[in-house]
């Protein structure tokens, strides 16, 4: 989604929404394929977890995702009778698809639901936990002023939320590192992994889950995202795959 231009005849909002989308798009298919990654290793009992986190979708993957796609929906909304309402008179949408994913058994593309649907998807109510091998957030914005700035404002809180957890687990990872304490360098690890952390998560978490409440089921004009982060062998396991998955004709 794109908020209206100040010039009526400009593109930019077509590129925008279509940029968004597909970096969205493969975030979520990313996110499938590292989830069934783990799955099949967690099952051969060969997963060792690393304090290396992947949090932002690497740019050759946007981009082979963008080389894989059909052509984009788009649509603007001259009248504002889209999701938004009136509040989004000028706005653009666009949706943006890939033909059979092929996500490796053993996971599999979650049904993510509609971001505009009238009722409140089920993962709305899913308990945040986390796992040797990944952390996932939910976020929320209230209503604002401006309806195009929703999803940043929920994807802020999820890195947020992300960010602080991200860092109890490093500081446990380590903590528990018998080497490290035995080599007496364990503060400078905690601070160089720290600092690798916060600059990995401040770059940006991609959603994979949208809900804006448009009729008031939950709260109107409120908005809700879910989000994770993994580390490990697995996760660049998974990179190597949706890279080479998606690279091809």
């Amino acid at each position: 989604m794109a908020g209206r231009a100040y010039d009526p005849k400009s593109d930019e909002p077509m590129t925008l929404a279509t940029t968004r989308a597909i970096k969205t798009l493969a975030g979520a298919y990313l996110t499938a394929v590292i989830q069934s990654e783990i799955s099949r290793s967690n099952e051969a009992r060969d997963y060792a977890a690393r304090t290396e986190l992947v949090v932002e979708v690497p740019e050759d993957v946007v981009h082979a995702t963008a080389d894989a796609i059909n052509d984009p929906d788009l649509w603007r909304d001259p009248q504002g009778v889209g999701p938004i309402g009136p509040e989004g008179r000028d706005f653009t949408y666009a949706r943006v698809c890939i033909d059979d994913p092929a996500i490796e058994a053993g996971g599999g593309v979650e049904e993510m639901g509609a971001p505009f649907a009238d009722e409140a998807p089920a993962w709305l109510d899913r308990p945040v936990r986390g796992t040797a091998s990944a952390l996932c957030a939910q976020g929320y914005s209230p209503p604002v002023y401006d309806p195009a700035t929703v999803f940043r404002n929920v994807e802020e809180e999820v890195r947020a939320q992300l960010l602080e957890r991200a860092k109890t687990w490093v500081l446990e990872d380590i903590e528990s590192n018998t080497r490290c304490r035995e080599a007496g360098d364990c503060r400078q690890r905690i601070d160089a992994e720290l600092a690798i952390t916060t600059e990995a998560i401040s770059r940006g978490v991609v959603l994979t889950h949208f809900w804006y409440d448009w009729r008031g089921e939950k709260r109107r004009r409120g908005a809700w995202g879910w989000g994770c982060v993994y580390r490990g062998v697995v996760a660049e396991h998974a990179l190597d795959h949706v890279r080479a998955r998606l690279a091809q004709p």
